[in-house]
């Protein structure tokens, strides 16, 4: 997680190509006053960089979700815009994908069609090392070397707050998230989904080297 902070705002020296965000479940993704959400993040990215916005194109009820997972592309399209992200530079992805490992496959199916080399991808605190995790078995099993995905996630976080979880389940706190985070994480290590934690921090300490050899 250490090797994970800290990219933000360096990241800003190189020229992104896009912003990826994870889908969230209900009172997950939504900003309140203690806490701000994925797609405000994304939002700000997007203002200081211009790039476009990528979200998964699926729509969670449609998945076995229910009402409380998530809401789908139109739902978050139409929150971008009034966070002020236009319309235009919103990019759903193919949404063969419902979960945290085939939503980042589906984006680097995007990314290597678009040709897009630096990327963030954003997600709330807890999820972000499992995310990442798969991100770079995903990156492996696909050769994309070349492809950076550099994680980033909102700043002002209430662990207090109740939300479902990624498949809609709950609600629950974030201090309970983090028990069923850490049991899902070996979990899927042993089925082959995630990489190891050994070579998530090589990958994190690549893209450490990259950001000082910027100026």
């Amino acid at each position: 997680m250490c090797a994970m902070a800290g990219m933000f705002p360096r990241l800003l020296d190189r020229k992104i190509d896009a912003i990826f965000v994870w889908g969230r479940a209900a009172d997950e993704w939504q900003s309140t006053r203690f806490d701000d959400g994925v797609l405000k993040l994304a939002a700000d990215l997007y203002r200081l960089t211009g790039s476009p916005v990528v979200i998964p194109g699926y729509v969670g009820s449609e998945k076995g979700q229910g009402t409380t997972g998530y809401p789908g592309p139109v739902a978050w399209r139409d929150a971008l815009e009034i966070l002020g992200v236009a319309d235009v530079d919103v990019f759903p992805t193919a949404g063969r994908g419902f979960n945290t490992k085939s939503e980042m496959d589906d984006f680097i199916d995007l990314a290597i069609d678009s040709q897009w080399l630096m990327t963030v991808a954003v997600t709330q605190y807890p999820h972000a090392l499992r995310a990442m995790l798969g991100t770079v078995k995903s990156l492996a099993d696909r050769g994309t070397a070349e492809l950076v995905v550099a994680p980033v996630w909102p700043h002002q976080f209430d662990w207090s707050r109740e939300c479902y979880g990624s498949q809609g389940e709950g609600p629950y706190s974030r201090l309970q998230w983090i028990d069923q985070e850490f049991e899902r994480i070996p979990r899927y290590q042993e089925k082959g989904d995630l990489a190891t934690l050994d070579q998530l921090f090589r990958y994190l300490a690549d893209i450490h080297q990259q950001l000082r050899g910027v100026g």
